[in-house]
């Protein structure tokens, strides 16, 4: 926003005003600061972020805050019309005004402008019909945001150079695991997530009843303290739900967070993402719960990307790590040395994991595929995963196991290693575990399921060896078969 017109530059010939109708009033807004008028868009809801922000959208490949006018300028009524109507505004912040409708473009003579002392009004337009306000949003928005303290917990660190001053490696910073809360997407770093479990019945209960409070479950023999990821993120808490609860680390200790339930798993290049606007007060040295906005399957869908170690506010993380619980948590840190952090999925009857490092994202099976010729029979095809070609391979097939029909809910996990690439085909559904060591056994033949892992309730998890399910994968394209591949 350039900021309010004073008196002086309000002389010449007429100027042109566009007429909105907010709440059960009208105002206007100058001409010259608005850039388009758009529907109401897809949004994406930020945590604790004021009454009068409605979320962030996608517009042309910037993250666009939508402020409702009639909220933040504590107008009554609720005017018939269309509310879906944005107004954007820029000049140097791009900002989304909701209002209820649209009126007109006026032109309006210099001396019928006259400039009045308002926090939200620059000046006053004599017209026919009655006098009406002009909007100056940047002073109004500026007291808003600034009172919620948004400038202290938005940052800048939505592109991948962002991450990395936040002292994530390469692979954390744009792979990320998806949850829903509220109907709404949103990521943490897979690299701060250590496991997902099921939500155990009598907490889902108890944090019903009092979501204010955190809640405890054993895990791993120790307690772990679970936080409501509705609370943290200022959302109702639902009417039912199952509920997962994701693990992830906080230095050396860990803590659940209850969320609704986890998506997919996501690699984001540095052009998916979208740095968050100025207008909420981001700075290099902010200490933010939002990473940025991410934009996936082409913009259509919208995640906010949040920061596990900022998403509690001072006093809760305090009490989560010095909490008498905490020495007993040894087997809960980040990178327990006698742990191996995997994702588990099952294929058909059999439930195998993968070392989480090797792990790229999980994406629904493409409709088409190209076909190579004379490939192995375990090569599916080549599927273009955002401008990059790469091998799709039955994982059944490959691994010697007993093959089923494709499905409709197949998806693939895609895996990088030693810089080779290809996607599997795996049944819907995925976990993420820490898995002891002293589980894991050497495979009985020694071949592509490098090792085994025994656990609880009569439970058999297979671990492919990764370079084994790569081998004979080219680096400088999509396979390398000896016979006849591309």
């Amino acid at each position: 926003m350039s900021g309010r017109a004073d008196a002086g530059s309000m002389t010449g010939g007429p100027h042109r005003f566009l007429r909105v109708q907010v709440g059960d009033a009208a105002c206007a807004l100058p001409a010259d600061h608005v850039r388009e008028v758009i529907r109401l868009p897809s949004l994406v809801r930020l945590p604790r972020s004021p009454a009068c922000l409605d979320g962030i959208a996608n517009l042309h490949g910037r993250a666009l805050p939508v402020v409702d006018a009639r909220r933040l300028l504590d107008r009554p009524g609720e005017a018939a019309g269309d509310p879906g109507q944005v107004v954007v505004l820029g000049a140097p912040d791009l900002v989304g005004l909701r209002v209820h409708r649209v009126m007109s473009l006026i032109e309006v003579a210099a001396d019928r402008i006259r400039p009045i002392g308002h926090l939200a009004w620059s000046s006053m337009l004599d017209l026919d019909a009655g006098e009406v306000p002009v909007l100056d949003p940047a002073p109004v928005l500026a007291r808003e945001f600034r009172a919620q303290g948004v400038q202290h917990r938005v940052g800048s660190a939505a592109t991948p150079q962002g991450f990395a001053q936040a002292g994530r490696t390469r692979a954390e910073r744009i792979s990320v695991l998806g949850f829903v809360l509220a109907g709404q997407d949103y990521g943490l770093p897979l690299g701060s997530v250590r496991e997902i479990v099921p939500m155990p019945p009598d907490l889902l209960e108890a944090m019903r009843e009092d979501g204010a409070s955190p809640g405890l479950m054993e895990f791993r023999g120790a307690p772990l303290t679970v936080l409501s990821g509705r609370r943290l993120l200022g959302v109702p808490p639902p009417a039912t739900s199952d509920g997962h609860v994701v693990v992830v680390a906080l230095g050396n200790r860990s803590v659940g967070i209850a969320v609704d339930r986890t998506t997919a798993i996501r690699r984001l290049d540095e052009t998916d993402l979208d740095p968050v606007s100025p207008l909420l007060g981001q700075d290099a040295g902010s200490q933010a719960e939002l990473e940025g906005v991410a934009r996936l399957d082409g913009g259509r869908r919208l995640v906010a990307l949040l920061s596990p170690e900022r998403l509690l506010d001072p006093g809760t993380l305090h009490r989560v790590l010095s909490s008498e619980a905490a020495p007993a948590r040894r087997s809960l840190a980040a990178d327990p040395e006698d742990m191996t952090h995997v994702l588990t999925f099952h294929l058909g009857t059999s439930e195998l994991a993968v070392p989480i490092e090797v792990v790229e994202e999980i994406v629904p099976r493409p409709s088409r595929m190209s076909r190579l010729p004379r490939a192995p029979a375990f090569f599916d095809g080549v599927m273009n995963l955002r401008g990059r070609a790469v091998p799709v391979l039955d994982l059944q097939r490959r691994l010697g196991l007993p093959s089923r029909p494709a499905r409709s809910d197949d998806h693939l996990l895609v895996l990088s290693h030693k810089d080779r690439r290809a996607a599997f085909v795996v049944d819907a559904g995925s976990r993420i575990a820490l898995l002891p060591d002293a589980a894991l056994d050497p495979s009985p033949d020694g071949a592509e399921v490098g090792r085994v892992a025994r656990m609880g309730q009569g439970r058999t998890v297979l671990l492919p060896d990764v370079d084994r399910l790569l081998e004979g994968l080219d680096p400088s394209g999509p396979a390398r078969t000896g016979e006849g591949g591309a």
